[in-house]
């Protein structure tokens, strides 16, 4: 009879693999068995929201749903251990898109786009706004929309902190800009002013008249383009006058 010897690292090695796949499935078990899918319903009886809870941290986790109480969806959201975590949408009750973003640890990060609930002659939505968060404060440029697709206003943050903005309106254009002084000897930090400026629109062009004698025509099988001049008015007539004649008679005049 043929006996085999196993090496005792080998040994070891196998049981510790064997123990590690216990531990994830007893673990991945008692996690399942954490984790509730919640439901809530409206008065009338149609689903308000529906999600997962982890009832050991009492927190929401995993994708959430709300709806309307027409039973139309209304938002999207994703949790980790209760805070908002990746995409989030929303929804219009007429089915359109309201709101497109993202979030990390509960903080708004990255593009969010907001909607107007119409749509132009092709059919795609007006957008609203379009701004950039970054760790829950704005960054960088945001842009917000009239309900014709037109750039309405315009912005630059720093930090959470406007520096700089621009608004179109009917009468023209207002900006406002932010600038930091030169620290002085009262203040280790330069402080902030704020500049303000109005530039109107220019006023439409008056047709532009043409000096008496230069005017150009060219002739186009026989025709001139220049408009005729137009012929000399006759005066008008003036009108009779009333005269009492000596003898007593009235005659017109």
């Amino acid at each position: 009879m043929q006996q085999h010897d196993f090496p005792v690292q080998q040994v070891r090695t196998c049981l510790q693999g064997m123990l590690l796949l216990i531990g994830l499935w007893v673990c991945g078990a008692e996690q399942a068995a954490a984790q509730k899918h919640y439901v809530d319903y409206y008065a009338n009886g149609r689903l308000c929201q529906e999600g997962t809870m982890d009832t050991v941290n009492d927190c929401k986790v995993g994708e959430w749903k709300r709806y309307y109480k027409t039973g139309e969806l209304h938002e999207v959201e994703h949790y980790q251990q209760g805070r908002l975590e990746g995409e989030m949408k929303s929804y219009f009750e007429s089915g359109r898109l309201f709101f497109h973003g993202f979030y990390a640890a509960g903080k708004q990060h990255g593009q969010q786009l907001t909607y107007f609930d119409k749509v132009n002659a092709k059919g795609k939505q007006y957008l609203y706004k379009r701004e950039y968060y970054q760790d829950g404060l704005r960054e960088g440029m945001q842009y917000e929309y009239d309900g014709k697709g037109r750039l309405y206003n315009k912005a630059r943050y720093e930090a959470g902190q406007c520096v700089a903005d621009t608004t179109f309106e009917v009468d023209g254009i207002y900006t406002t800009a932010l600038r930091r002084l030169a620290p002085t000897n009262d203040r280790s930090e330069g402080r902030w002013v704020c500049d303000e400026h109005f530039y109107p629109y220019p006023a439409p062009s008056s047709v532009r008249s043409i000096a008496k004698g230069k005017r150009k025509t060219t002739k186009r099988q026989g025709l001139s383009t220049a408009k005729p001049k137009p012929a000399p008015q006759q005066a008008a007539p003036r009108p009779k006058r009333m005269k009492v004649n000596p003898d007593g008679s009235v005659t017109m005049e």
